[in-house]
């Protein structure tokens, strides 16, 4: 990852558990989805960046490359808001292991803000948090 790349990424612990892998030993391809919600929440709670209690985060499309298996060992989820859009916000989520410097499994998730209320998307930049947002995309 370049450094440009490495500015604004958090990096998350967890060790994979015996629940986390399937038959065939290996990290399931859907637990992975769901370290990168684990991943998401740790950035979000670190940054201290809290979403309006009328609004919701919601996934709206998440595209991953499974590059290695990982089995039953500590990973690292790396975390980094790669683009603020008009209704949406993308993030760059890998994880990786302890035993390579190559990430095992990388994806692209996409959060769009819907009004709790209606359930209609709301514009981010009626939100206050997008300012705290463009500036960690900015590396300020």
């Amino acid at each position: 990852m370049s450094e440009a790349a490495q500015r604004g990424l958090l990096r998350t612990h967890h060790h994979v558990r015996p629940g986390d892998i399937d038959a065939l030993g290996h990290l399931n391809h859907g637990r992975a989805i769901e370290l990168f919600e684990l991943g998401r929440y740790d950035w979000m709670t670190r940054h201290a960046l809290v979403l309006d209690s009328a609004c919701l985060p919601v996934v709206t499309r998440v595209d991953v490359n499974y590059h290695r298996e990982v089995y039953l060992s500590e990973v690292s989820i790396g975390t980094r808001l790669r683009t603020i859009r008009h209704y949406g916000l993308e993030f760059e989520q890998t994880i990786g292991t302890q035993d390579s410097d190559r990430a095992a499994v990388i994806g692209s998730v996409w959060i769009s803000i819907i009004d709790r209320e209606n359930r209609r998307p709301v514009r981010l930049r009626s939100l206050a948090v997008v300012e705290q947002m463009q500036a960690l995309l900015e590396g300020i």
